[in-house]
């Protein structure tokens, strides 16, 4: 029989597998993907838009691209957090698969 902490192991990467999912049906849907097609995570260059608040830094939107796209998408905190996943962890999955974060100052 499991302990609790083992049930908890299990719940917690059951749970986390499935907010990967969900991010990764994000980007698709944001990069305009088709959802018969797969995308590669690492294909992906994206950089963040921040502004300040109240004298704090704070992100307002990340911009994205897959290599095959010509444009960048703007995807707004609300949009990336409909994941279920918090914008630090959408950006932390972002990085852990291999997408590029872009300097903006390259891109204008």
């Amino acid at each position: 029989m499991a302990t609790e902490f083992e049930q908890l192991d299990i719940f917690n990467d059951f749970f986390k597998e499935i907010i990967e999912e969900s991010m990764y049906d994000k980007l698709k849907e944001v990069c305009k993907i088709p959802e018969d097609e797969e995308i590669i995570v690492s294909d992906i260059a994206f950089y963040p838009i921040y502004h300040k608040l109240d004298g704090f830094k704070c992100l307002k939107r990340i911009m994205i691209k897959h290599s095959n796209k010509e444009d960048y998408q703007n995807v707004s905190i609300d949009e990336l957090e409909d994941s279920g996943a918090s914008w630090i962890e959408f950006i932390e999955y972002l990085k852990n698969c291999g997408a590029t974060i872009v300097n903006p100052k390259d891109v204008y």
